[in-house]
Order: C-alpha cells, then sequence, then structure tokens
C-alpha cells in the first residue's frame, strides 16, 4: 500500500506541476512579466509549497532539524540535477541558450549557501522570539536578492524575452486555477512527504541522508514537472527561473521551521554533515553559472560537459552525506 500511495502522490503532483508552467506563462503574459521571473517568482513559490510544510513538520511536530535542513538543502542541489534532464531533452548543451539576466539569481543563490555554510559551523547564540538571528539573517538576504533580481530583469524590458502586459478576459481565471494546482502541489507533496518518512524508517539510515536525498527527491517532485513542461514549450528561462527561485527559497525555509522549534535556535541543534549537503549545492550553482557565462556548445553522449559534472558532483555530495558518520 506505500508504494501505491507514492505513485498516486506523485501522479497529483506531476499533473499539477505540468500545468502549472502552462498557467504561469499566462499570468506572466497579463503581467508583462519576463518568463526567467515568472519562473523565478510564481512557479518556484508554489513548487516550494511542500519543502516548507514538510520543514515545518520536521521541526514543530517531529522536532528533528536534521530531517528537516536536510530537506530543504537537499533540494537545492536536486533541483540543479534537473538540469541534466534538461540536457537530455535538448541533445546538447543546454546552458547557451539561458539568458544571461540569470546569473545574478544564482549568484545570490550562491552567496547565501556560503552565508549559511557560516552559520552552520558558527551558529549565532542571539536571537528574539525563539528565532535564530543568524536564519532571520539569511531571510533577509533571501527579500533583498529577490527585490534586487526583479529590479534588475525588469530594467529596460525589451526583445522577444519580455511579455506584453495584457490584463484582459481571463486573466483572474488564471490566477484562480493557478491557486487551485499550488494546492494539489501542496497537498500531494505533504503525502509524498510522509510516505518518503514511511520509506525511511524501514531502512535505518541517517536523518540528515534521509533528508538530503529521498525527501528531497519526493518534495522536488513538482520542481522537476513544471520544468520539463517549460522546455516542451520553448520557455527555457522559466525552466531555470523556476529551479534558482526554488532554490532561493528553500535557502530562506529555515528560517520559518527556526519558529516553529520550540528546543533552541535551529541552527545550534544541526549537525556539521549539513555542510556537505550545502558545499555540494554550491558547487553545482558554480557549474551551473560557468555553463551560462561560457556557453560551450561541446557536449557527450547528447549532454553538455556542465552537466556531466553536475551528475558527478551531485552523486559525490550524496555519498558523502551517506558515509558521515556525523548525520546519524
Amino acid at each position: 500500500m506505500v508504494w501505491l500511495e507514492f505513485i498516486l502522490a506523485s501522479g497529483i503532483v506531476i499533473f499539477a506541476g505540468t500545468k502549472l508552467a502552462y498557467v504561469g506563462d499566462k499570468i506572466g503574459e497579463a503581467m508583462g512579466w519576463e518568463r526567467s521571473w515568472v519562473g523565478l517568482l510564481l512557479l518556484s513559490f508554489s513548487t516550494s509549497l511542500p519543502e516548507l510544510f514538510t520543514s515545518i513538520s520536521a521541526t514543530g511536530v517531529l522536532h528533528q532539524p536534521d530531517l528537516a535542513l536536510g530537506n530543504n538543502l537537499g533540494s537545492v542541489a536536486f533541483n540543479l540535477l534537473i538540469i541534466s534532464v534538461l540536457d537530455l531533452m535538448e541533445k546538447g548543451s543546454f546552458t547557451r541558450r539561458l539568458n544571461p539576466k540569470l546569473i545574478l539569481s544564482g549568484t545570490f543563490t550562491l552567496l547565501i549557501i556560503l552565508v549559511f555554510t557560516g552559520f552552520i559551523l558558527h551558529p549565532l547564540p542571539w536571537g528574539f522570539l525563539g528565532v535564530g538571528l543568524d536564519t532571520f539573517l539569511i531571510f533577509i538576504l533571501f527579500l533583498f536578492a529577490m527585490r534586487f533580481t526583479f529590479l534588475h530583469q525588469h530594467k529596460g524590458i525589451s526583445g522577444n524575452n519580455s511579455l506584453p502586459g495584457n490584463r484582459g478576459d481571463g486573466f483572474l481565471r488564471w490566477w484562480v486555477f493557478y491557486c487551485f494546482l499550488a494546492l494539489l502541489i501542496l497537498g500531494g507533496g505533504l503525502w509524498l512527504a510522509d510516505v518518503g518518512e514511511r520509506i525511511s524508517e524501514l531502512t535505518g539510515i541517517s536523518r540528515s541522508f534521509v533528508g538530503a536525498l529521498f525527501l528531497a527527491f519526493a518534495t522536488s517532485l513538482p520542481e522537476l514537472s513544471a520544468t520539463i513542461s517549460c522546455i516542451r514549450m520553448g520557455m527555457p528561462d522559466m525552466a531555470v527561473g523556476n529551479i534558482l527561485g526554488a532554490n532561493l527559497q528553500n535557502l530562506a525555509i529555515p528560517f520559518y521551521a527556526d519558529i516553529f522549534f520550540r528546543s533552541g535556535y535551529l541552527l545550534a541543534f544541526t549537525s556539521p554533515v549539513q555542510i556537505i549537503t550545502l558545499i555540494t549545492g554550491g558547487v553545482l550553482t558554480c557549474i551551473l553559472l560557468l555553463g551560462i557565462i561560457y556557453r560551450s556548445e561541446r557536449h557527450f553522449l547528447r549532454m553538455g560537459w556542465d552537466s556531466i559534472f553536475m551528475i558527478l558532483v551531485y552523486l559525490g555530495g550524496m555519498y558523502l552525506v551517506f558515509r558521515n558518520p556525523g548525520g546519524r
């Protein structure tokens, strides 16, 4: 029965994520937003809902900070691995087609990863209202990144990558449809996380690894389905904008988890093994940025070399998390 539940929940998430890409494009067209911003904001927010509620549940109900952080930080790495799937669909180097404006959100992702790593190594002993100052500062940095990215991407909009605003017939209907799909993703994602936790209990492996691999995979299915749908619709900037936006939000989610964690400040109770997951996500982000900047057309077995390196880095990082006894 647990595997049947997994299949049903996955089906709900994949269906909603696929439709979400089309609906997001329609809303962006009505609002006059660039497609990269539609992915960075609309798609990433709704597809990150499972990670948000899974992490809150892990800290507020289960009192397991490593499970919560493993879920968020593991999702950062897994979301970037999705780009390798996109490369297979494109039959060649995928990153050379991307808008250079995406470099800014990728750079902010890397910056927050570095700050996050420092706070895990040395958690701040201060906070307020039960929330650690470290997770609060990360959340403020996230808000600044989103605001700065929006202003940058809408400065002097021109070209066919921008969408003319047209708040005409059906504008409200698209927003209602978007909210409905977001609720479907939320329900399916939470169901997936619950099923994944029940399956993982049978294996006896560390919570850090369970969060970084299994829960991260389960709660990242919305990003996967929405991103693949964007590619099929010929919108690569929206696809990668979704991935980078989801990663920024995953790095900010520990702030919400810290609010519900009543045993102290969240990062003070976090295993150092989470640093491996963070570094893995940071290296993968660097490879993506290099791919966008260098725009190489070289490929091997229908995949760009940047995607091949991303697969190897991800597998190596997950192996180190699995082998590290600190996460048990």
